[in-house]
Protein backbone atom coordinates (compact mmCIF):
# COMPACT_ATOMS: atom_id res chain seq x y z
CA UNK A 1 0.00 0.00 0.00
CA UNK A 2 2.89 2.43 0.55
CA UNK A 3 4.05 1.40 -2.78
CA UNK A 4 0.82 2.23 -4.54
CA UNK A 5 0.13 5.58 -2.85
CA UNK A 6 3.88 6.87 -3.58
CA UNK A 7 3.27 5.85 -7.23
CA UNK A 8 -0.30 7.60 -7.19
CA UNK A 9 1.21 11.02 -6.30
CA UNK A 10 3.63 10.84 -8.91
CA UNK A 11 1.04 9.79 -12.06
CA UNK A 12 -1.31 12.28 -10.53
CA UNK A 13 1.16 15.12 -11.40
CA UNK A 14 1.29 13.23 -14.88
CA UNK A 15 0.50 10.65 -17.17
CA UNK A 16 -0.36 7.43 -22.56
CA UNK A 17 1.33 4.90 -23.56
CA UNK A 18 4.61 2.91 -24.66
CA UNK A 19 2.48 -0.24 -25.71
CA UNK A 20 -0.52 1.91 -26.14
CA UNK A 21 -0.83 4.00 -29.77
CA UNK A 22 -2.06 7.31 -28.99
CA UNK A 23 -1.79 8.95 -31.78
CA UNK A 24 -4.96 11.25 -32.74
CA UNK A 25 -7.30 11.04 -35.86
CA UNK A 26 -10.38 12.83 -36.24
CA UNK A 27 -11.09 12.62 -40.28
CA UNK A 28 -11.01 9.60 -42.32
CA UNK A 29 -7.24 9.17 -44.22
CA UNK A 30 -3.78 8.46 -43.34
CA UNK A 31 -1.89 10.18 -40.28
CA UNK A 32 1.79 10.07 -39.56
CA UNK A 33 3.66 11.22 -36.28
CA UNK A 34 7.48 10.41 -36.01
CA UNK A 35 9.08 11.60 -32.94
CA UNK A 36 13.02 11.47 -32.72
CA UNK A 37 14.85 11.91 -29.18
CA UNK A 38 19.06 12.61 -29.29
CA UNK A 39 21.48 13.42 -26.59
CA UNK A 40 25.41 13.46 -26.86
CA UNK A 41 27.78 14.73 -24.12
CA UNK A 42 31.27 14.75 -24.12
CA UNK A 43 33.85 15.98 -21.69
CA UNK A 44 34.23 15.16 -17.51
CA UNK A 45 31.31 13.03 -18.19
CA UNK A 46 30.48 10.53 -21.58
CA UNK A 47 26.69 9.87 -22.17
CA UNK A 48 24.24 9.62 -25.67
CA UNK A 49 20.80 8.48 -25.59
CA UNK A 50 18.37 7.47 -28.78
CA UNK A 51 15.00 7.36 -29.07
CA UNK A 52 12.35 7.12 -31.63
CA UNK A 53 8.54 6.27 -32.00
CA UNK A 54 6.58 6.01 -34.86
CA UNK A 55 3.23 5.77 -35.31
CA UNK A 56 0.65 6.10 -37.63
CA UNK A 57 -3.48 5.93 -38.19
CA UNK A 58 -6.13 4.75 -41.21
CA UNK A 59 -9.64 6.24 -40.32
CA UNK A 60 -12.64 4.68 -42.84
CA UNK A 61 -16.05 4.76 -42.27
CA UNK A 62 -15.84 4.53 -38.23
CA UNK A 63 -13.41 2.30 -38.42
CA UNK A 64 -9.54 3.09 -37.22
CA UNK A 65 -6.46 0.94 -37.27
CA UNK A 66 -3.43 1.97 -35.27
CA UNK A 67 0.45 0.90 -35.91
CA UNK A 68 3.21 2.18 -33.08
CA UNK A 69 7.11 1.45 -33.01
CA UNK A 70 9.05 2.53 -30.47
CA UNK A 71 12.93 2.21 -29.37
CA UNK A 72 15.66 3.83 -26.34
CA UNK A 73 18.08 3.03 -25.41
CA UNK A 74 21.29 5.02 -23.48
CA UNK A 75 25.04 4.32 -22.14
CA UNK A 76 27.16 6.26 -19.95
CA UNK A 77 30.51 6.24 -20.12
CA UNK A 78 30.45 3.47 -22.35
CA UNK A 79 28.28 1.23 -20.24
CA UNK A 80 24.36 0.42 -21.17
CA UNK A 81 22.49 2.09 -18.94
CA UNK A 82 18.94 1.55 -20.15
CA UNK A 83 17.34 -0.28 -23.67
CA UNK A 84 13.73 -0.91 -24.08
CA UNK A 85 11.70 -1.13 -27.09
CA UNK A 86 8.11 -1.77 -27.97
CA UNK A 87 5.54 -2.92 -31.01
CA UNK A 88 1.84 -2.73 -31.04
CA UNK A 89 -1.13 -2.76 -33.53
CA UNK A 90 -4.55 -1.71 -32.91
CA UNK A 91 -8.46 -1.73 -34.43
CA UNK A 92 -10.81 0.89 -32.97
CA UNK A 93 -14.72 0.69 -34.07
CA UNK A 94 -16.86 3.45 -33.35
CA UNK A 95 -20.25 2.41 -32.06
CA UNK A 96 -21.63 6.18 -31.45
CA UNK A 97 -20.42 8.97 -31.15
CA UNK A 98 -19.37 8.87 -27.80
CA UNK A 99 -18.59 5.25 -27.88
CA UNK A 100 -16.20 2.68 -29.18
CA UNK A 101 -14.67 -0.67 -28.61
CA UNK A 102 -10.92 -1.37 -29.47
CA UNK A 103 -8.55 -4.43 -30.03
CA UNK A 104 -4.96 -4.71 -29.93
CA UNK A 105 -2.09 -6.63 -29.25
CA UNK A 106 1.71 -5.51 -28.79
CA UNK A 107 4.90 -6.67 -28.05
CA UNK A 108 7.48 -4.74 -25.39
CA UNK A 109 10.85 -5.65 -24.32
CA UNK A 110 13.02 -3.80 -21.63
CA UNK A 111 15.61 -6.19 -20.49
CA UNK A 112 16.92 -3.62 -17.32
CA UNK A 113 13.29 -4.23 -15.81
CA UNK A 114 13.32 -7.49 -15.73
CA UNK A 115 11.90 -8.87 -18.96
CA UNK A 116 13.16 -9.60 -22.20
CA UNK A 117 9.49 -10.26 -24.40
CA UNK A 118 6.06 -9.01 -22.62
CA UNK A 119 3.19 -10.30 -25.22
CA UNK A 120 -0.50 -8.26 -24.43
CA UNK A 121 -3.52 -8.70 -25.88
CA UNK A 122 -5.95 -6.38 -25.42
CA UNK A 123 -10.12 -5.94 -25.59
CA UNK A 124 -12.01 -2.90 -24.20
CA UNK A 125 -14.31 0.33 -25.00
CA UNK A 126 -13.85 3.55 -25.27
CA UNK A 127 -16.03 6.63 -23.84
CA UNK A 128 -15.37 10.15 -24.69
CA UNK A 129 -16.35 12.38 -21.64
CA UNK A 130 -15.17 15.69 -23.25
CA UNK A 131 -15.05 16.81 -26.94
CA UNK A 132 -14.61 20.75 -27.35
CA UNK A 133 -11.69 22.76 -29.46
CA UNK A 134 -10.21 23.33 -26.11
CA UNK A 135 -10.39 20.29 -24.11
CA UNK A 136 -10.69 16.36 -25.20
CA UNK A 137 -11.07 13.65 -22.62
CA UNK A 138 -11.38 9.91 -22.63
CA UNK A 139 -11.96 6.71 -20.63
CA UNK A 140 -11.13 3.58 -21.27
CA UNK A 141 -12.08 -0.07 -19.59
CA UNK A 142 -11.27 -3.22 -20.70
CA UNK A 143 -8.63 -6.41 -20.12
CA UNK A 144 -5.33 -7.83 -20.79
CA UNK A 145 -3.84 -11.42 -21.44
CA UNK A 146 -0.02 -10.80 -20.96
CA UNK A 147 2.47 -13.48 -21.55
CA UNK A 148 6.19 -12.07 -19.95
CA UNK A 149 9.48 -14.11 -20.50
CA UNK A 150 11.70 -12.59 -17.72
CA UNK A 151 15.29 -11.87 -17.83
CA UNK A 152 15.82 -15.19 -15.45
CA UNK A 153 14.23 -17.64 -18.02
CA UNK A 154 11.21 -17.91 -16.41
CA UNK A 155 7.70 -17.20 -18.24
CA UNK A 156 4.66 -15.62 -16.47
CA UNK A 157 1.32 -15.41 -17.59
CA UNK A 158 -1.40 -12.97 -16.44
CA UNK A 159 -4.80 -11.68 -16.38
CA UNK A 160 -5.45 -8.26 -15.90
CA UNK A 161 -8.10 -5.26 -15.98
CA UNK A 162 -7.56 -2.13 -17.71
CA UNK A 163 -8.34 0.95 -16.47
CA UNK A 164 -7.06 4.13 -18.64
CA UNK A 165 -8.07 8.13 -18.85
CA UNK A 166 -6.43 10.79 -20.98
CA UNK A 167 -6.95 14.30 -21.03
CA UNK A 168 -5.42 16.85 -24.14
CA UNK A 169 -5.80 20.91 -23.33
CA UNK A 170 -4.93 23.08 -26.06
CA UNK A 171 -3.70 26.07 -24.08
CA UNK A 172 -3.13 28.06 -27.58
CA UNK A 173 -2.99 27.25 -31.58
CA UNK A 174 0.48 26.14 -30.83
CA UNK A 175 0.57 24.26 -27.83
CA UNK A 176 -1.05 21.82 -25.89
CA UNK A 177 -1.12 19.71 -22.68
CA UNK A 178 -1.46 16.02 -22.27
CA UNK A 179 -1.90 13.77 -18.88
CA UNK A 180 -3.05 10.47 -18.68
CA UNK A 181 -3.05 7.70 -16.02
CA UNK A 182 -3.24 3.68 -16.90
CA UNK A 183 -3.72 0.91 -13.98
CA UNK A 184 -3.95 -2.26 -14.30
CA UNK A 185 -5.08 -4.70 -11.67
CA UNK A 186 -3.43 -8.13 -11.84
CA UNK A 187 -6.10 -10.67 -11.38
CA UNK A 188 -3.61 -14.22 -11.48
CA UNK A 189 -1.21 -12.19 -9.49
CA UNK A 190 -3.05 -9.64 -6.97
CA UNK A 191 0.74 -7.85 -5.61
CA UNK A 192 2.59 -7.73 -9.50
CA UNK A 193 0.02 -4.78 -10.63
CA UNK A 194 1.12 -2.37 -12.93
CA UNK A 195 0.91 1.45 -13.20
CA UNK A 196 1.76 4.13 -16.01
CA UNK A 197 1.93 7.63 -16.78
CA UNK A 198 3.20 10.88 -18.88
CA UNK A 199 2.65 14.78 -18.84
CA UNK A 200 3.75 16.08 -21.89
CA UNK A 201 4.25 19.79 -23.52
CA UNK A 202 3.60 19.84 -27.28
CA UNK A 203 5.08 23.36 -28.50
CA UNK A 204 4.43 23.97 -32.38
CA UNK A 205 7.72 25.25 -34.64
CA UNK A 206 5.63 24.90 -37.70
CA UNK A 207 2.73 23.31 -39.87
CA UNK A 208 4.58 20.13 -39.88
CA UNK A 209 7.29 19.89 -37.00
CA UNK A 210 6.63 20.41 -32.79
CA UNK A 211 8.80 20.39 -29.65
CA UNK A 212 7.70 17.81 -26.98
CA UNK A 213 8.77 17.68 -23.63
CA UNK A 214 7.51 14.05 -21.85
CA UNK A 215 7.69 12.74 -18.35
CA UNK A 216 7.08 9.12 -18.22
CA UNK A 217 6.41 7.06 -15.23
CA UNK A 218 6.36 3.17 -15.32
CA UNK A 219 4.79 1.59 -12.00
CA UNK A 220 5.60 -2.12 -11.06
CA UNK A 221 4.76 -3.48 -7.71
CA UNK A 222 6.54 -6.34 -8.20
CA UNK A 223 8.90 -6.48 -10.68
CA UNK A 224 10.90 -9.62 -11.76
CA UNK A 225 14.28 -10.05 -10.78
CA UNK A 226 17.31 -8.63 -11.56
CA UNK A 227 15.34 -5.41 -11.72
CA UNK A 228 15.14 -4.21 -7.92
CA UNK A 229 13.29 -0.67 -8.98
CA UNK A 230 9.57 -0.24 -8.44
CA UNK A 231 8.88 2.76 -10.61
CA UNK A 232 10.60 3.55 -13.62
CA UNK A 233 11.45 7.83 -14.51
CA UNK A 234 11.87 9.09 -18.06
CA UNK A 235 12.55 12.73 -18.71
CA UNK A 236 12.62 13.75 -22.89
CA UNK A 237 12.59 16.27 -25.23
CA UNK A 238 11.69 15.49 -28.45
CA UNK A 239 11.10 16.28 -32.31
CA UNK A 240 8.06 15.73 -33.59
CA UNK A 241 6.95 15.68 -37.19
CA UNK A 242 2.95 15.24 -38.17
CA UNK A 243 1.26 15.30 -41.54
Amino acid sequence: MKHLLIALMLLVSGAAFAQTPSIEIKEDGLKNETEVTLVDAKGNSVSNAFGAKQQNAYMWSGNVVKGQARYFSSTSNGVESARNWDLALRYERELSGIWSAYLGQGLESDAFAGFDRRYNTDIGGRYTIKKTPELGWIAEAGYRYTDQHNADGSILDSNFGRLYTEGVYTVSESSSVKLGLEYLPNFSHAEAYLMNGEFSLNAALNALLSLKVAYLLKYNNQPPAPATQYLDRLLTTSLVAKF
